[in-house]
């Protein structure tokens, strides 16, 4: 269950907890939306250390530690997940680490790839 403190953070007082929204999601199903984005965009560029211990941080502190797996398997319109991002660029410690946070090993892409082809096809052998 998600802490009500962090559920107070998300969705204003008026509002309905179930109502849906743009693309007929609730306001935590767009929070974990947005954090998952972030995710992402931090494990491609990773151009700042730490920044994506910070957005790991940022989920647990306003959506629970619950909602940290859930964002490591939401994906982007094509799919693609955190994980696909790290084996892509070949780190092997933020491939382990999503797996633990429960990143789906599984999780493909619409054109069917996971994320051991995103770094056999960039010859990513510390990732493979």
């Amino acid at each position: 269950k998600m802490d009500e403190i962090a559920m107070l953070n998300i969705v204003e007082p008026s509002q309905d907890v179930q109502g849906c929204q743009v693309w007929g999601l609730t306001p935590l199903q767009r929070m974990q939306e947005k954090f998952a984005k972030r995710l992402r965009q931090a494990m491609l560029f990773q151009s700042k250390d730490g920044e994506v211990d910070r957005v790991i941080e940022s989920i647990r502190s306003e959506l629970g530690d619950e909602s940290v797996g859930l964002c490591t398997r939401l994906g982007n319109s094509n799919g693609k997940v955190a994980l696909h991002m790290a084996a892509w660029r070949g780190d092997a410690e933020w491939v382990s680490r999503l797996l633990d946070l429960g990143a789906s090993v599984n999780a493909i892409t619409i054109r069917g790839q996971s994320a051991l082809h995103f770094a056999a096809g960039r010859r990513r052998d510390e990732v493979v």
